[in-house]
């Protein structure tokens, strides 16, 4: 909430959806093992997860307008948007952070049968 540099304090919140409804690929390029994979992240494409972190941007901005808040960062800017401009900002602005969704396992040698 502040710099040591001395920097007016700031305040930021970072959305993320742990469960997105919208989906990438994993595509095999060739039969060559060594070839890596071709990766397609899935962006924003079920509209529904654009409205579900325009619910979470708005939370956001309840927190940070909370008096604790404010009187720490006094400066903080608050900028309601109305819902068709937040869904269109966080289409612009939103980017894919690749995780494991479930069990799988990552090593550096082949797995091997038994």
């Amino acid at each position: 909430m502040s710099d040591p540099r001395g920097d007016p304090p700031t305040f930021e919140i970072d959305t993320e959806l742990l469960r997105p409804r919208s989906r990438g690929t994993l595509r095999l390029r060739s039969a060559d093992p060594t070839d890596p994979p071709s990766i397609e992240f899935p962006g924003m494409r079920d509209p529904s997860d654009a409205n579900r972190i325009a619910e979470v941007y708005q939370r956001g901005i309840e927190v940070a307008g909370h008096k604790d808040i404010r009187r720490l960062c006094p400066a903080a800017s608050l900028q309601a948007r109305s819902a068709e401009d937040l869904r269109h900002l966080i289409r612009a602005n939103s980017y894919s952070s690749p995780k494991s969704q479930g069990p799988a396992r990552w090593a550096s040698a082949p797995a091997t049968a038994r």
